[in-house]
């Protein structure tokens, strides 16, 4: 097997579309591949993308999609460190292998590129991403690569008139680490949660005020309102991102330990938010096929 590893191209946009078809459940705009394609990801940043060619038939026959998203102001998942926290995440997106290079670790070639791009990310903290309930292949796969499962979360998936719920996995980089179990804990109690509540909102204010600097730099009050926030929001430890948008990615692996997600098969997901303006009513999720 002669494989070559490459960034997306214009040219793939066929066959991605195709395989995603294939292997996951979601359906997702026209525009979800037309911004793939260019590496334009949530938030019109760009993405970061692994493409697997055979180079002796030229098809593509494995693909990461995934990026660096701030943390916390794009990112959906609360809590995914203890102090002191990173200023970057990788999320990844989807995950594909095609069938016929299932079982020859080609999944963990391409999730160990992952992980070698976030590592050499300034302030990346962590790769991270969802797995739907029942893909317990997948599971073992990210388990045996050193992710941990850090939480559950209902109704996560929708798809096929139903809702499921996934696990979140993050496999943590440098020195950064998670919260220990008794703050989790912490966060079920009322009190807990009005903190969670006004993180969300502290961090929506601030993605706000960014967005609209972006747009208008010459305007003094903006300016002053980002400057005064800053001060506040540093002073109250905010962890959390009211950001609701969603992002569909599905990574699915078989008893082998490739993946493989699509309409009949397991499926998980790795992220949230949505990057790509798709189209799709699945929730924060994530595929993957390989």
């Amino acid at each position: 097997m002669s494989i070559i590893f490459r960034e997306v191209q214009v040219s793939d946009r066929d066959q991605l579309m195709s395989m995603h078809n294939d292997f996951f459940p979601v359906r997702y705009s026209t525009s979800f591949y037309d911004d793939m394609v260019q590496g334009i990801g949530m938030f019109g940043s760009q993405l970061c993308t692994i493409i697997a060619e055979d180079q002796q038939s030229g098809t593509i026959v494995g693909f990461a999609i995934s990026q660096i998203l701030k943390y916390p102001l794009q990112v959906e998942d609360y809590d995914l460190f203890a102090n002191p926290q990173p200023s970057h995440v990788m999320y990844i997106l989807t995950l594909g292998v095609a069938a016929s290079h299932r079982r020859q670790g080609l999944a963990v070639d391409i999730l160990n590129r992952c992980r070698s791009k976030a590592e050499s990310h300034v302030g990346c903290g962590a790769v991270f991403l969802h797995v739907i309930h029942y893909n317990t292949a997948a599971m073992q796969l990210y388990s045996r690569m050193s992710f941990e499962k850090l939480r559950c979360l209902e109704d996560f998936y929708h798809f096929d008139n139903q809702s499921h719920r996934s696990f979140l996995f993050i496999r943590y980089l440098h020195d950064y680490h998670g919260r220990d179990k008794d703050y989790e804990a912490n966060q079920m109690t009322p009190f807990g949660l009005l903190l969670a509540v006004r993180e969300w909102g502290m961090s929506g204010l601030r993605l706000l005020v960014d967005t609209v600097k972006s747009y208008l730099p010459s305007i003094p009050s903006i300016s002053s309102l980002s400057s005064l926030f800053s001060s506040w929001a540093n002073n109250s430890d905010s962890r959390n991102s009211s950001n609701r948008q969603k992002v569909a990615v599905a990574v699915s692996v078989d008893s082998c330990g490739s993946s493989c997600t699509g309409h009949g098969h397991s499926h998980g997901s790795a992220g949230s938010s949505t990057p790509f303006r798709s189209s799709s009513s699945a929730s924060s999720s994530s595929e993957s096929a390989v």
